[in-house]
């Protein structure tokens, strides 16, 4: 009897400790500064990323910016392009096994600058949503074979837009959990490319 009491106090005690971590977790403030600093950095007005503003940087201005940021390993730029790889300085919800990418743009009144920046995120939708609410639009590409679909992500006023790949029939979790492919564009490259927003169904 002295026994099964003693395990029963010992089960008591072990779901309380238990449930003072899960509150103590809960209550910890969201930290989304590292996404803050690439997506909507201090003192640089939007679109903008790392200090280059897409349709206002020149790619030459832009080299020279991600040249002398801590979070670039090496870079090349080639004709119409600027390419690195992330140092290990660089924030974890880049991924640091794609490179990163500028392109020139296109639009004949932004021919003097950076159309987009480009980088591949291990942040997930979910921490997208907290910071910047729901997108203005979405889209839903299906693949060829229906096993698949293209998710494009777009919010209007930032000029962000991101692109993910997710198996059918679409899984709610999987999709607050998915990784992005991540493009800041110029105003008048993203406007060119806009679209309408689609139920998310596959």
């Amino acid at each position: 009897m002295q026994l099964t009491r003693f395990y029963l106090r010992l089960t008591v005690l072990w779901l309380i400790i238990c449930a003072a971590l899960l509150i103590g977790i809960r209550h910890q403030p969201y930290d989304d500064y590292a996404l803050r600093q690439l997506l909507l950095p201090d003192n640089c007005p939007m679109p903008c990323s790392m200090g280059v503003r897409p349709g206002v940087t020149t790619m030459d201005e832009a080299f020279t910016i991600l040249k002398s940021n801590v979070w670039i390993e090496e870079i090349r730029q080639d004709s119409g392009t600027i390419q690195w790889t992330w140092s290990d300085l660089s924030p974890p919800i880049v991924d640091r096994n794609y490179r990163g990418y500028i392109q020139h743009s296109n639009v004949p009144d932004e021919l003097c600058c950076v159309g987009s920046v480009k980088f591949n995120s291990r942040f997930a939708l979910g921490d997208l949503y907290l910071l910047l609410g729901e997108p203005a639009r979405t889209n839903l590409i299906r693949g060829p074979t229906a096993a698949y679909a293209l998710v494009s992500i777009s919010y209007v006023d930032q000029s962000i837009r991101l692109f993910t790949t997710m198996d059918c029939p679409l899984n709610k979790q999987r999709y607050w959990q998915s990784k992005l492919e991540t493009y800041i564009e110029s105003k008048a490259l993203y406007n060119r490319e806009s679209g309408l927003s689609a139920k998310l169904m596959c």
